[in-house]
């Protein structure tokens, strides 16, 4: 299996990013309902701060602020390889520049991030 690519949007991927982007987010340290509401008073925290680019965005995008945590180090960065090794396939991501495995995985948790916010917002309604 970890020799093997899947798709990064499959929804086995999606879970795998899902999983490690919360399980740095304890609810109940944040004071909060759920460990996606902890990861959001971070990176709402994050919407004032310089980007990745060193430009200020007058408001950041749900991406961009998911992005952010991963700039900001509240993740698990300095394993990166091991989130991305179950999607892209170890043997591939061996192969890859630090740079390449940052933005890559900078990315991934940007996007999921901003996902579950939009489902959430649409389960609401």
């Amino acid at each position: 299996m970890a020799n093997k690519k899947i798709s990064s949007v499959s929804n086995k991927a999606k879970k795998i990013i899902r999983t490690e982007m919360l399980s740095y987010f304890p609810a109940k340290e944040y004071g909060v309902r759920s460990r996606l509401d902890a990861m959001k008073s971070d990176a709402d925290a994050a919407n004032g701060g310089l980007g990745w680019d060193g430009k200020r965005p007058r408001r950041a995008t749900n991406y961009q602020k998911g992005a952010y945590l991963v700039d900001a180090a509240c993740l698990a960065v300095y394993d990166q390889d091991r989130m991305l090794s179950k999607i892209y396939g170890k043997d591939n991501v061996s192969k890859w520049s630090m740079e390449k495995k940052h933005n890559t995985y900078r990315h991934l948790i940007g996007r999921e991030y901003s996902s579950m916010l939009e489902e959430r917002k649409k389960s609401k309604k």
